[in-house]
């Protein structure tokens, strides 16, 4: 192998080595999938809307006497607009930096880590000084463990970015979806209310009523109603992502400009054949979130009991440490089951039993793990914040002329924090959508590296060499000439 660092890897004259793979995965027939969960999502949207409709006029959600005025509204247009250039030009920076940026990272949390660890120790008690001298240990220990696989992960980074600037179509759908999740939340927050206002229970109108039966239901049903609509329309996004960088993997003509033909037939199918099997998984992760909400409600109500139960509070306290977990690995085959999804077309559990399948016959169940790019998408949207509200700050001092009633340095300040806030949601939108091409890129390097090599040669170079370079027993071949 090449002793030459990563980005100067395409440069070094090579033979490239057929893998010759078994594909596990196979294109499925344009058929509805999961069917009875698309039915029973789309009816239990229709008896929100249902309810919202017969809520003549909603009590404020909020009781305040500030009004928006429409200067207000365009400046958040304005930034949320500039935002997405920000985001899109730390793309680029991502792509041609992204080694270096996720090595600085790793350096910035070992220093972080090691102030943090002397903090500690000059407190002078026993307690602190032994935990900061793990604190200091332990951030050495992770830059070792994490330094290996940089190349790596870099190298994944840089392929799902290429291939996203090749379909930018895909970041304004998930744009889109935001603003719909946003429109949501508020017609589900008028619902909750209208409901909250309307029960007896919850409000103790009567002595008879248990506070422990229809109330929560309510609270339960309303809770899995929000997250599964909220999550499906994350997961649509997610598998419209997988479909584009299949097609760019293998069929590169077809994905290469910002409306390509994979991104329209990629939404498509998102949304008609492979909706059943997003609200399927959707509906398995909103139950276990809604009965954690459900669970630290209880817990707060526990806490704030006059004669509070010691023996429910450890067993709510349990359930509550179960369902975290419980919530965390149906997140993370969530991951993978729908990146196989939007390659497939597969049924949900099919797609979660054929990506195992895969990373098993590979030998990949420990390589999965070990990708760090998150630490570089953070980066990119805490950048895209800071550069939003520092617009923001300009914007306002030479055309808005906003919060004039505050006094010069507070402006200042309010402008940044409303300018930095919608650039934090408008960047971690877009580089959510990184981490979902990051998931499918590797799925696609082990279900087929040889189209990667034949459609992407720049992009398999780095990838094989990256691979290789943390994982030398994957399976890859990496072959320079001398």
């Amino acid at each position: 192998m090449s002793k030459a660092g990563y980005g100067t890897v395409a440069a070094q004259p090579e033979v490239y080595t057929p893998t010759n793979w078994e594909k596990i995965g196979e294109v499925q027939a344009p058929t509805y999938k999961d069917v009875p969960f698309a039915i029973a999502f789309l009816a239990h949207l229709a008896v929100m809307i249902y309810i919202r409709c017969q809520v003549d006029d909603p009590t404020p959600l909020i009781d305040s006497d500030v009004e928006v005025t429409g200067d207000q509204y365009g400046f958040v247009v304005v930034l949320a607009l500039c935002s997405v250039g920000f985001a899109i030009g730390m793309f680029y920076l991502i792509q041609r930096m992204a080694l270096v940026l996720i090595q600085a990272s790793i350096i910035g949390s070992v220093v972080f880590s090691v102030f943090i660890g002397i903090s500690m120790i000059m407190l002078g008690n026993i307690l602190t000084i032994i935990l900061g001298v793990l604190c200091i240990l332990g951030s050495i220990w992770y830059a070792k463990a994490a330094w290996k696989y940089a190349a790596y992960s870099a190298a994944n980074l840089e392929t799902a970015i290429a291939a996203i600037l090749d379909n930018l179509g895909l970041c304004f759908m998930g744009i889109a979806s935001s603003a719909v999740s946003l429109l949501w939340t508020v017609m589900w927050c008028v619902v909750f209310n209208a409901v909250l206002q309307g029960d007896k229970c919850m409000n103790n109108d009567d002595d008879d009523c248990d506070e422990g039966g229809f109330s929560i239901l309510f609270y339960f049903l309303l809770l899995i109603s929000y997250f599964w609509t909220i999550l499906v329309l994350q997961y649509i996004v997610q598998v419209t992502v997988a479909g584009v960088i299949g097609t760019w993997w293998t069929a590169p003509a077809e994905a290469d400009s910002c409306c390509s033909t994979a991104v329209i037939d990629s939404t498509y199918r998102s949304m008609t054949y492979s909706f059943g099997s997003i609200c399927m998984g959707s509906l398995l992760l909103a139950v276990v979130k809604a009965l954690r909400a459900t669970t630290d409600y209880l817990r707060d109500q526990q806490r704030s009991s006059d004669e509070p139960n010691a023996i429910v509070g450890i067993l709510l306290c349990c359930a509550e440490c179960i369902l975290r977990m419980l919530e965390g690995i149906l997140e993370y085959f969530n991951q993978w089951a729908f990146s196989y999804i939007g390659l497939y077309g597969y049924s949900y559990l099919d797609a979660g039993k054929g990506v195992v399948e895969l990373f098993q016959s590979r030998g990949w169940t420990t390589y999965v793990t070990e990708d760090i790019a998150s630490n570089v998408t953070f980066f990119g949207t805490l950048m895209t914040g800071v550069l939003t509200g520092g617009l923001g700050v300009l914007l306002n001092s030479t055309s808005f002329h906003l919060f004039e009633d505050s006094e010069d340095a507070s402006k200042d300040w309010i402008a940044f924090g409303v300018a930095g806030v919608t650039g934090l949601v408008i960047g971690g939108i877009m580089m959510n959508i990184v981490s979902g091409a990051v998931n499918t890129v590797i799925v696609c390097m082990a279900e087929m590296p040889d189209e990667l090599q034949a459609n992407h040669p720049k992009y398999s170079q780095a990838m094989r060499y990256g691979w290789l370079k943390a994982f030398p027993s994957c399976g890859l071949k990496y072959d320079v000439v001398v």
